[in-house]
């Protein structure tokens, strides 16, 4: 799976041995770019779809009184007001994950409050947090849990909640097969199956009821400061895709 593009269309193709023939687009979806192939009632399908892909992201907004630090009586410091219910949120155990997936995660990404003057109680506080979750939970539970804690901690605030998309499973077939041995072939490693990462632009594919796979490089730095790769790591990426379509068309 690769992730790229950004023409907000699925590109489809029926595959022959190794031959692939153009089959009708599906045009104006947000989906993620990125590859998949699947058995369809049509025969077996390669999908690439060229689209950008959205992030998870929680708008969050604490309402106070603005005024002066002398005049504590006459404020109401957002700021104070959120700190015991994200500490019950960052410390909250929503779950215990599943077989294949991995507890759901509370992390906040953005804190902001103040007018810069340093004696200047705040009026309000934005947050912007974010929740990775398994098929243990449902979006519309996390949103009841999430609210439950802001009322009881007296909040005044606003929320904006984004879904990018639900979790999915795909369980291992002839795709998985295809890239586990491609990785082997290129590497001399056996690969091991997991769902830890990022949220997957397969997901979008996996709609399509396609086996889904993501291969990529090794992230140790992913959005770390000085955020790289390896080039020999994108060599080594590249023959792998490459084996694995000698995989499911030779």
């Amino acid at each position: 799976w690769t992730s790229g593009g950004g023409e907000n269309v699925v590109h489809s193709f029926t595959v022959d041995g190794d031959q692939l023939t153009p089959a009708p687009d599906i045009p104006g979806v947000t989906w993620a770019a990125g590859m998949a192939y699947g058995a369809t009632p049509n025969g077996p399908r390669v999908y690439v779809a060229n689209n950008l892909s959205a992030l998870d992201d929680v708008h969050l907004v604490i309402k106070g009184v603005q005024g002066h630090i002398a005049y504590p009586q006459l404020a109401d410091n957002p700021v104070h007001r959120f700190a015991p219910a994200l500490a019950e949120l960052a410390a909250r155990v929503w779950d215990q994950g599943s077989e294949h997936f991995q507890p759901t995660s509370f992390q906040l990404s953005n804190l902001n409050a103040g007018t810069g003057a340093p004696n200047v109680i705040p009026g309000e506080l934005q947050a912007h947090f974010n929740l990775r979750y398994s098929p243990a939970q449902t979006a519309e539970e996390l949103k009841s849990a999430v609210e439950e804690i802001l009322r009881r901690h007296q909040l005044r605030y606003t929320l904006a909640w984004h879904l990018s998309g639900e979790p999915f499973y795909s369980r291992p077939a002839r795709l998985a097969a295809a890239v586990s041995a491609a990785v082997t072939a290129v590497s001399g490693l056996e690969p091991r199956p997991a769902t830890t990462g990022g949220t997957s632009d397969g997901r979008f594919i996996a709609l399509l009821g396609a086996e889904v796979v993501e291969l990529g490089v090794p992230n140790p730095s992913i959005h770390k400061i000085d955020e790289c790769v390896r080039l020999a790591d994108i060599e080594a990426l590249h023959a792998m895709y490459v084996q694995v379509l000698r995989n499911l068309l030779g």
